[in-house]
């Protein structure tokens, strides 16, 4: 089997599983989401419902405020004695940010504001000091003239008798309120001069009696034409209008036959804020909610909803902005999406270890192949020539003493490559199987290196290429063992001498020194080649490595060489690396440890 192979194989199982993943976490993820939205959703309902309270608490407290109180004074709606009017408890200027102020349109198209005495009304309020007129009222009443100006009053007015239910039921009293103030005011003495007299009571001060000219603009409703009897008196839901940026929030009141205008102007930005502000100052989900006012606003959040309120406020829309929300609905996602990202990389994971464990055994199985090979050609070619020069010396063919020679040397030669390359498979072959015991001595490397080194100079100068030992002086006894370490630098010197017999210059070097940090000693092997690609560096001490591709490969070798060195500097307890000399060649440097 190749490696593409293998490779497509695995990438079709793994793209097999991970579709499947694909789709059970598509489903999942769904649900996960339905279920997100869904408590949110239920969250963002929460919130509208408390803006809703909010506005209806505002539209019933107007509700409930009495037509009379549309004055500067008022007859109370519990009232029964004769005399006593009060300020009106909307006759201040709103402290409220949100409320610009009260109006009253009386039947001929007359704008009041509760806040400004009529008539007689202001010298009853400046005599008792509860009056000061101000720019900020001149102010509020421009703004609600504007205002009431660009707002169709054609709706129509309630019916001449309130429809049954809870405003009916309120509006009874109502009646009763506006005969009880009507026939106060009836009752009051006539002066000789056919002017009325009242009793006017205002809050902490004393009751003044004064004449006035009464007439159907100056009091709170058209007493010339009433009887002391009760007066169907009906009164509208609030009704909403938009100007500019204020609302005006309204209703019809019909007394008799006659239609008031009543209610109060809004600041939209400030009542959204107020109403905005409470609910979310007293709500758990603040730091997770934006809101945003306005038909199509804008919010970027994870989740947005969209709110338009009931009567009287069906022009107000709301947008809600919600960040995810811990434990409404999205703890789900993040677990599935969680354990889907374990299932895939646990997935990609087994798809890669299955390919690199495939690609391992290719890998190791080609280079068992290549070692094959190369070490039947290794044997084939001594073989072969010694074979053929013992042929020619049998047979008397060569007659040149000089010939001869040169072919007993050749003879020798490959008999010992053909040795070494027996002795490595086998040496090796023990090591793997773990039949080979060290034996560990005490002593001088220097003799060792040596020794190995005049064994070596012969074949190495048959290259053309010299051989040097430099041992560093005062080198402690190091842990060896003799044969492994001699075989150990044969390899190397063996591995220098075919990669860089055609380098400049053409010399193998030994160096034995101490390291120079820690304890131990370094042997170094050096030769003047091309050197080994930087990639390559950690897997030349692999078994049956061999860098060159096997049908272009120019030198000679079987792979196992430095595998066998890696085995041995082992068994001494010591280590072996490689490195590219900063000056050129290869260095491979072996570590030992001292006693």
């Amino acid at each position: 089997m190749s490696r593409r192979r293998a490779g497509l194989i695995a990438g079709a199982l793994a793209g097999v599983v991970l579709l499947g993943d694909a789709v059970l976490v598509r489903r999942a993820l769904q649900g996960a989401e339905a279920d997100a939205l869904r408590g949110h959703e239920v969250v963002a309902d929460r919130l509208f419902d408390e803006l809703e309270r909010e506005l209806t608490a505002l539209v019933e407290r107007e509700e409930a405020r009495s037509f009379l109180e549309y004055r500067f004074f008022y007859v109370p709606e519990r009232q029964t004695q004769a005399g006593g009017l009060v300020r009106s408890p909307i006759s201040d200027l709103p402290d409220e940010t949100m409320l610009v102020g009260y109006f009253q349109i009386d039947p001929d198209g007359t704008l009041f504001n509760p806040a400004r005495p009529r008539g007689s009304e202001l010298q009853l309020a400046l005599d008792n000091e509860i009056y000061e007129p101000s720019p900020r009222l001149e102010s509020v009443e421009q703004i609600l003239t504007e205002l009431t100006m660009s707002v169709d009053w054609s709706q129509p007015a309630p019916a001449a008798r309130p429809e049954p239910g809870p405003l009916a039921q309120r509006q009874e009293p109502l009646k009763q309120a506006y005969s009880t103030a009507v026939q106060s005011l009836n009752r009051a003495t006539r002066s000789r001069s056919g002017k009325q007299a009242y009793a006017i009571q205002a809050p902490g001060s004393t009751v003044a009696n004064f004449t006035n000219d009464f007439n159907q603009k100056e009091t709170p409703t058209p007493v010339t034409s009433l009887s002391g009897d009760a007066v169907d008196v009906i009164i509208s839901p609030m009704r909403a209008a938009e100007a500019a940026d204020f609302l005006l929030l309204h209703r019809s009141v019909r007394i008799g036959a006659e239609i008031y205008r009543q209610g109060v102007a809004l600041r939209r930005n400030k009542l959204t804020d107020h109403i905005e502000q409470t609910v979310l100052s007293s709500s758990e989900i603040a730091d997770y909610a934006r809101l945003s006012w306005g038909a199509g606003a804008a919010i970027d959040a994870d989740y947005v909803f969209t709110h338009q309120f009931a009567e009287p406020f069906s022009t107000l829309q709301v947008a809600v902005g919600l960040r995810e929300i811990p434990g409404a609905g999205g703890g789900q996602r993040w677990w599935t999406l969680g354990l889907s990202a374990a299932l895939a990389m646990a997935t990609l994971l087994g798809a890669t270890m299955l390919y690199r464990a495939v690609e391992a055994e290719l890998d190791f199985a080609e280079r068992r192949n290549n070692f094959v090979a190369a070490v039947s050609h290794e044997l084939k070619t001594p073989l072969t020539a010694i074979r053929m020069y013992g042929e020619m010396l049998r047979d008397g063919i060569v007659l040149s003493e000089e010939k001869r020679q040169q072919y007993y040397v050749t003879i020798t030669a490959e008999s010992e490559r053909l040795s070494r390359l027996i002795n490595n498979v086998l040496e090796l072959s023990r090591l793997e199987k773990g039949n080979r015991a060290a034996q560990l001595t005490v002593g001088d490397v220097g003799p060792i290196l040596e020794q190995t080194a005049a064994i070596l100079r012969p074949h190495v100068a048959r290259q053309g290429m010299t051989l040097s030992v430099e041992v560093g002086p005062g080198l402690p006894p190091a842990v060896v063992d003799t044969d492994a370490l001699s075989q150990v630098l044969v390899n190397l010197v063996d591995n220098a001498v075919k990669f860089a017999k055609s380098s400049e210059p053409g010399a193998v070097r030994l160096i034995a020194s101490q390291r120079p940090v820690g304890d131990g000693i370094e042997i170094r092997v050096r030769d003047h080649g091309p050197g080994v690609p930087s990639r390559q560096l950690d897997q030349i001490f692999e078994p049956f490595f061999r860098g060159e591709r096997e049908l272009t490969r120019k030198t000679k070798g079987t792979g196992i060489g430095l595998a066998l060195v890696a085995r041995l500097v082992a068994t001494m307890g010591g280590e072996v690396r490689a490195r590219n000399h900063p000056e050129g060649g290869l260095e491979v440097i072996i570590g030992l440890q001292v006693a």
